[in-house]
């Protein structure tokens, strides 16, 4: 798909008109028209970009190159992928509408749609549409320019549809652009053969049907030139005049255009890699700094994220397809991973708990200060020189065998 783009605005550089027409599936969203190939499945947001072609960078690149541009588009037909990419979208601020938006021509531009802006056509129960349909029926008509052949066609689709379907086009060309000219002047002062000679040479079927034979599928001028001058009158020299008119013309190959790939990829800015270091923290899968320096961290989150969204044949590296598929994601994406010891708790890692049938660990008592000790030991030293002596007292023994107190005669025991 690549090549085929890259061939055809190779083609337009050497080209004075230049004509593209496509036929498939088409869409719109956010009012910006996309063509979708045949392989495009739309499972994703992303790949609206990568899957599909936007409309208007064809017609700016054929702008670019040629003075006269053709574009016409039978695509606004009734899209089985829209409703996958809706699921794709979900939520987000994104507007798909029906069929084709509209699409203004620059100057010496015509555009030409299968059926009027933000419609659907007609799919036609035969192989082709009924555009396409009318389109075969009147695009080689001798002599009409390209305006009048769309008039053709969509008088003939109402027809058809019933008023259904209305082709539309907008139109800014500076000329007239035919598909088949018409036939040339011959110039007033040009000998005209003798009705003699006429019939002479129209008179051998065989060597003019030998003639023609040889020279109509020629590209040379010339060669069909001579036919013309042999016969002139001929069976074939209306279409001997329109072969060498449309080589004088040589009007470009159709060719199905695709998206062209950026020859260099402009490295990113710091700005961008920070939004895509942001992005990528938000979502679980960075734990460096936001600083706009790509190393391997943001390389390895990076190439983690996209192996857990099915997107390493997009995402290489950090820009703004990254910041928007990232962007996509509104909760964690990586899991969280915690060192030895600690465990996730809310999205954190904190410290794991002892269990229940672990042992305690006795506490120990606080230390005392030396300098406390001392004072301690200072204090209860100054107790005991302070307290009282107590008084010393002695026994006697008394009468009928008792032991007394010898200062107050009081009895304290008695031996038996």
């Amino acid at each position: 798909m690549d090549q085929a783009i890259k061939s055809f605005a190779e083609a337009l550089e050497h080209s004075k008109v230049g004509i593209f027409f496509y036929a498939g599936h088409g869409l719109q969203v956010n009012g910006a028209n996309y063509l979708v190939p045949v392989d495009a499945k739309l499972t994703t947001a992303v790949a609206l970009e990568f899957e599909t072609v936007r409309m208007d960078l064809i017609q700016r690149t054929m702008e670019r190159l040629t003075e006269t541009n053709i574009l016409i588009v039978d695509a606004c037909r009734n899209n089985p992928l829209l409703r996958s990419l809706a699921r794709a979208m979900g939520t987000r601020s994104m507007q798909i509408g029906r069929g084709l938006a509209r699409q203004e021509s620059g100057v010496g531009t015509l555009i030409a749609y299968s059926t009027q802006p933000d419609n659907v056509a007609l799919d036609g129960e035969d192989r082709n549409s009924p555009f396409a349909e009318a389109m075969l029926k009147f695009i080689d008509a001798k002599g009409e320019d390209i305006s009048s052949i769309l008039i053709s066609i969509r008088n003939d689709v109402m027809r058809k549809t019933q008023n259904k379907q209305i082709p539309w086009e907008h139109s800014s060309l500076s000329e007239r652009f035919y598909f088949v000219p018409p036939m040339p002047v011959i110039p007033s002062d040009a000998p005209i053969p003798s009705p003699a000679t006429v019939t002479r040479l129209s008179d051998d079927p065989r060597l003019e049907l030998e003639l023609w034979g040889a020279v109509k599928d020629s590209q040379s001028i010339p060669m069909l030139q001579a036919y013309l001058q042999r016969f002139p009158q001929g069976t074939f020299s209306g279409l001997g005049a329109l072969r060498i008119a449309a080589l004088e013309i040589k009007p470009p190959t159709l060719v199905r255009p695709e998206y062209p790939k950026p020859a260099v990829t402009p490295a990113p800015t710091r700005s961008v890699i920070r939004q895509t270091q942001k992005e990528l923290k938000r979502v679980g899968c960075y734990a460096g700094p936001v600083d706009g320096e790509w190393g391997d961290l943001g390389k390895k989150a990076l190439l983690k994220f996209a192996d857990l969204k099915g997107l390493s044949q997009i995402l290489s590296g950090p820009g703004q397809a990254a910041v928007d598929a990232l962007k996509i994601e509104k909760v964690r994406v990586c899991p969280l991973e915690c060192e030895e010891g600690t465990k996730a708790d809310n999205g954190k890692c904190v410290a794991e708990r002892p269990q229940n049938n672990a042992p305690a660990v006795a506490a120990k008592p606080p230390a005392r200060s030396k300098s406390k000790s001392k004072v301690v030991e200072r204090q209860r030293r100054q107790a005991v020189r302070k307290a009282p002596e107590k008084k010393k007292w002695e026994l006697c023994f008394g009468t009928r065998n008792e032991v007394v107190n010898c200062d107050d005669g009081g009895v304290m025991f008695r031996i038996k």
